[in-house]
């Protein structure tokens, strides 16, 4: 029987929310991504803390779109989370963002694919068109 201990931090990305469109950051490979954090903890206040340290806006961690976990170092896993956020207030200020990221845009569902995105998230920009069409 293997066992595998828990990595001290978690993978969190965040979907944020503002009237119908969402958040979305351009790395500097220029894909667009949701913006994600490693958080040590409760993942929910972490990712709260991280979104207003790194872009100056209040938020507030709903449900969990997609938990899972994936291979970290050897007999070692980290636990991954998408959670729905909403955003409350502050404006981002784009001569200010962190090093990682090139650009950052609020996006309508139905414009994401117009993004270079990441692989990755388009199970959950699938998600968020049918929400937009109230599906």
């Amino acid at each position: 029987m293997s066992h595998y201990l828990l990595a001290s931090h978690s993978d969190v990305t965040a979907i944020i929310e503002r009237e119908k469109s969402y958040f979305m950051i351009q790395e500097p490979s220029g894909l667009w991504n949701f913006p994600r954090a490693r958080i040590q903890g409760n993942y929910r206040f972490g990712l709260e803390t991280a979104i207003l340290e790194d872009f100056g806006m209040s938020i507030e961690a709903g449900s969990t779109l997609h938990s899972g976990r994936k291979p970290f170092l050897q007999d070692m896993f980290r636990l991954t989370a998408v959670v729905h956020c909403i955003y409350l207030q502050g404006e981002v200020n784009k001569d200010n963002l962190p090093s990682h990221i090139k650009d950052v845009a609020w996006v309508k569902p139905h414009e994401m694919l117009l993004y270079d995105i990441s692989k990755a998230n388009l199970p959950f920009i699938e998600t968020l068109k049918r929400r937009e069409k109230g599906l």
